[in-house]
């Protein structure tokens, strides 16, 4: 494993010489355009595996939400089923279903090569490219897809704010709460995370007029649970409530190296664990990480916990190893390392569209005597 993440660090507080200055750009012209190529090619690849690939049983409820608009749903806000419903008013079947989630995924990884603001783009993008939470949420419609949208725009936005929380960025900032919340609930999380550890802002002025645009925005959604008789919090808080288990504990903690790639993930908690914060952004970056994860993995104790639901952390880690790693994700142990990661993950979504792996492909694939059976019923 040393061989695969082989850095020094000297000493636990103090920085590494491989950190990017705040003031470097984006590497030229050419960088941005070979990331905007790259991007492309995402979305189309994503688009050929939505086309050929069924909805999953929650992508299905999700449609449903989007056919009966309203503002709210039992289990999740409603930005997903609206997100599919106005893909699926341009192009019929799963391709429509998801066209939409793909382009999101599209705009969320050229934020994230705007955040991170990388040397050269070929590490950086087969650092991207060896993430399977990427790719799954490249084309399953999931709360998770607005989220990650949302969590980009919020943490750019979040970053201005605190070099200069001016009115504009004050706005902006109240916009991407609410974003955050309205595409799953635990967008929350990622605002109190990225706050809490600064001290300055907990009775600062214009971070709570921007929070009170949040909770403008998301306004009808609250009034719309009170008159429903609070059904989210109660299923969130009550019915999904089980006795503690070690298995999901376990579950749990195994189902954060098939989201993040092992090599990648050993690498992030060892950055994190040996590096302190340079600026308030990686404060909030540093915090995110920890306490999403801590947050979870405490939750686990009283129920099962899904492995995607960390899905936010994908941006401080990428970020970070970015700006303090650079010299481990342009070595020959990296490259590969996650090339053969990569290789799986190519399998796995071919294994999706053709029968080459019965178990993935049943999982998306139904039999036509049942789907037949369920459109009865």
């Amino acid at each position: 494993m040393r061989s695969m993440v082989d850095f020094e660090i000297n000493g636990t507080t103090e920085r590494t010489t491989n950190v990017i200055p705040n003031t470097m750009h984006l590497g030229g012209d050419s960088n941005q355009r070979l990331m905007l190529v790259f991007t492309g090619a995402m979305v189309v690849l994503n688009v050929i595996q939505s086309a050929f690939t069924d909805l999953t049983g929650d992508e299905a409820l999700y449609w449903m939400h989007g056919q009966l608009p309203d503002w709210g749903y039992k289990d999740h806000p409603p930005v997903v089923g609206l997100m599919m419903a106005l893909g699926s008013a341009v192009f019929p079947g799963t391709l429509g279903a998801r066209l939409v989630i793909v382009l999101a995924n599209g705009v969320t990884l050229y934020l994230l090569w705007l955040l991170a603001s990388p040397r050269r783009p070929g590490p950086f993008m087969l650092l991207i490219a060896s993430l399977p939470v990427l790719h799954i949420y490249g084309f399953i419609a999931t709360p998770d897809v607005p989220l990650l949208l949302a969590t980009a725009a919020y943490l750019w936005v979040w970053k201005s704010f605190l070099n200069q929380p001016d009115t504009r960025a004050m706005w902006w900032l109240g916009v991407w709460m609410a974003a955050l919340v309205w595409s799953k609930y635990y967008g929350v999380l990622i605002i109190l995370f990225t706050w809490l550890p600064h001290m300055r802002l907990w009775f600062n002025r214009t971070f709570w007029i921007a929070a009170c645009v949040g909770i403008g925005l998301f306004t009808p959604h609250i009034v719309w649970q009170i008159d429903q008789d609070l059904p989210t919090v109660k299923f969130h808080l009550i019915e999904r409530s089980g006795e503690f288990r070690w298995s999901n504990i376990s579950d749990f903690l195994l189902g954060q190296f098939g989201m993040f790639n092992p090599i990648v993930l050993v690498a992030s908690f060892i950055l994190l664990w040996r590096t302190r914060p340079a600026d308030a952004f990686e404060r909030s970056l540093h915090a995110l990480t920890w306490l999403l994860w801590l947050f979870f993995l405490t939750t686990s104790a009283r129920g099962r916990v899904e492995a995607h639901w960390t899905a936010a952390c994908t941006f401080p880690v990428v970020i970070l190893l970015s700006r303090y790693r650079w010299h481990w994700l342009e070595s020959r142990a990296f490259a590969i390392s996650s090339s053969v990661i990569l290789v799986l993950i190519v399998f796995g979504r071919l294994a999706l569209m053709v029968n080459v792996f019965p178990p993935f492909y049943r999982a998306f694939h139904r039999p036509q005597e049942k789907l037949n059976l369920i459109h009865d019923i």
